[in-house]
């Protein structure tokens, strides 16, 4: 860690406003914030006339895991530097026991597999079952671990989704512990019998992910789940989100006073489902929920601006091509992309200087937001004197992306040739001087694990 860090003649942004100041870090901290800023012994960053934002948080990230169908290229270690070159300085990842599971022993085994990681992390828990034991786990973990949201599966039945009456419970159970679920909406029964009919008529393409997993099963999902909220009085946050009519929804739920919220992956904004027809391994672009149509990506971006959707985090979850794409079974395929490093630079490009928002909510959408609704603010997602120096200094720089520029693991991005016009100059993590001109120093870097405060 540099002891004492200057960033001169920036252009702070928070989600409210912009001032130009300088910034004093000391001891990994911000100390003072102010115009003409002098000091001795500081390593000195001149921001002139650049923004200067809070550093990202990735709110949804899946790192160091196995599943049925495949690994994860990406440890915490490697997912923390491809953080760190795309402006992320803090991520949440998972808890997810098996069927029946102590969660209590999850998180220690999670935690044990998460102390690589080179940024502050924190860690979702997970419901996968529920037993007697379950919501005295649930209280201890909020009290010991600082473990203040939990997600459910409305999908994957076969694994860890659970039924409406665990949901239901799970919900009950975040009332009164005074946390927050995170919910992957999805009809995982008739998803379940979609696939079972498309084997047995032999589609096995990846074209029949997209075909079985259709709008209407999120958007029902979406629709229970807000039910759940309203029935628990729980608050409730909607990962992912693909669909118009699930925003829409969202939106209806926000001005009837539920305390929902949502978020949605640049996938999502800048995909749509015509790869799935690709001829270049279609097999790259399946994840859940699928990509949906140009209808949908249209009017994501607008439920970004009228806020009805809070967050854009990315769901990071690399694979290696030859896991997507070797296998003849649609259903056998790992879901998932990497995303880690490309989100900012995709989202201020297509967001920031298409003029479809802010700066300002750039700061919300990517770090302020999902600090307040995770328990993490004011030490995240804010410049502010007492909060930790994460701080990305941002260029006007025209790159088009290759997977061979970036740091993940994964031998394939679905950004492939994208154009970007914007990416993080500098990057200072926990007062480290981490990322600078394309050159990273990770040198002496070590993440901690953040114990969080209740919603």
């Amino acid at each position: 860690m540099n002891k004492r860090i200057l960033v001169k003649n920036g252009l702070i942004v928070s989600e409210k406003d912009t001032i130009k100041a300088d910034i004093l870090i000391e001891d990994g901290i911000i100390t003072e914030i102010k115009e003409h800023i002098k000091v001795k012994d500081a390593v000195i960053v001149d921001a002139k006339g650049q923004y200067v934002l809070p550093g990202g948080i990735d709110a949804h990230v899946h790192l160091c895991l196995s599943t049925a169908n495949g690994t994860i290229a990406d440890d915490f270690r490697e997912g923390s530097i491809a953080a760190l070159a795309g402006g992320t300085t803090t991520f949440i990842d998972f808890i997810t026991p098996e069927r029946h599971e102590s969660i209590t022993d999850a998180t220690h085994k999670r935690k044990k597999e998460a102390t690589n990681s080179l940024i502050d992390y924190a860690l979702h828990g997970s419901i996968t079952s529920w037993n007697e034991n379950t919501f005295d786990e649930m209280k201890a973990c909020v009290e010991k671990e600082g473990i203040t949201s939990y997600k459910i599966y409305m999908a994957y039945k076969k694994g860890i989704g659970i039924n409406d009456d665990i949901f239901f419970k799970t919900m009950r159970s975040a009332k009164a512990l005074g946390i927050i679920v995170l919910s992957h909406c999805e009809n995982g029964d008739v998803i379940d019998l979609m696939q079972e009919e498309a084997l047995s008529n032999k589609h096995y393409e990846a074209k029949y992910h997209a075909l079985t997993r259709p709008s209407a099963t999120e958007t029902e999902a979406i629709n229970r789940a807000l039910m759940m909220a309203q029935i628990t009085e729980a608050p409730l946050y909607i990962v992912h989100v693909s669909t118009a009519e699930g925003a829409r929804l969202i939106k209806e739920a926000k001005k009837d006073g539920l305390k929902v919220f949502a978020e949605t992956c640049p996938h999502y904004l800048l995909l749509n489902d015509k790869a799935y027809k690709s001829p270049d391994h279609p097999e790259k672009y399946i994840m859940s929920p699928p990509l949906r149509k140009q209808k949908d990506q249209n009017y994501l971006w607008k439920a970004l601006t009228n806020e009805s959707i809070d967050v854009v985090s990315t769901d990071h979850c690399s694979y290696l091509l030859k896991d997507k794409i070797n296998k003849r079974d649609f259903t056998k395929v790992p879901n998932g992309i990497a995303g880690l490093e490309t989100r900012l630079s995709l989202l201020f490009t297509y967001g920031v200087l298409e003029s479809k928002f802010s700066v300002n909510r750039f700061v919300a959408l990517t770090a302020s937001n999902p600090a307040k609704m995770f328990g993490l603010y004011p030490r995240k997602g804010t410049i502010s004197v007492g909060s930790d120096a994460d701080i990305v200094i941002w260029q006007k720089k025209k790159s088009t992306l290759t997977n061979k520029q970036l740091h993940h693991k994964s031998d394939h991005t679905v950004f492939e040739r994208m154009t970007t016009l914007a990416s993080p100059q500098t990057v200072i993590c926990g007062g480290h001087l981490a990322y600078d001109n394309g050159k990273l120093n990770t040198e002496g870097m070590k993440g901690r694990y953040l114990k969080r405060s209740g919603f």
